[in-house]
């Protein structure tokens, strides 16, 4: 995903979490528009409590949590999707470095 240039890191994390087009090939075999985005409401909420910033640091750099016990059954959440969206949040952290 590419960014303008200017945009602060907030801004860029708001526009990751915005809806973002999927492949037709889901590992879950969803056919229809209501499973893919059920399955992206899904990740966002899984998102919202598996990464987040707990202020900054001494240097005012943001301090970012993984909670690890907020990671979903398998079964719930497609982990390929999951992975994606983590590490493309966490990229913006570190670009803004």
């Amino acid at each position: 995903m590419a960014f303008k240039a200017g945009t602060t890191l907030k801004q860029r994390l708001a526009a990751l979490s915005l809806p973002q087009p999927q492949s037709s090939s889901s590992s879950h075999g969803n056919s229809n528009g209501h499973g893919r985005e059920r399955e992206r409401d899904n990740v966002e909420d899984v998102m919202a409590r598996l990464i987040f910033q707990a202020g900054v640091d001494f240097e005012t750099r943001p301090m970012v949590v993984f909670n690890a016990s907020a990671l979903p059954d398998p079964k719930q959440v497609d982990y390929d999707v999951l992975l994606a969206r983590i590490t493309a949040y966490l990229a913006l952290y570190v670009e803004s470095d």
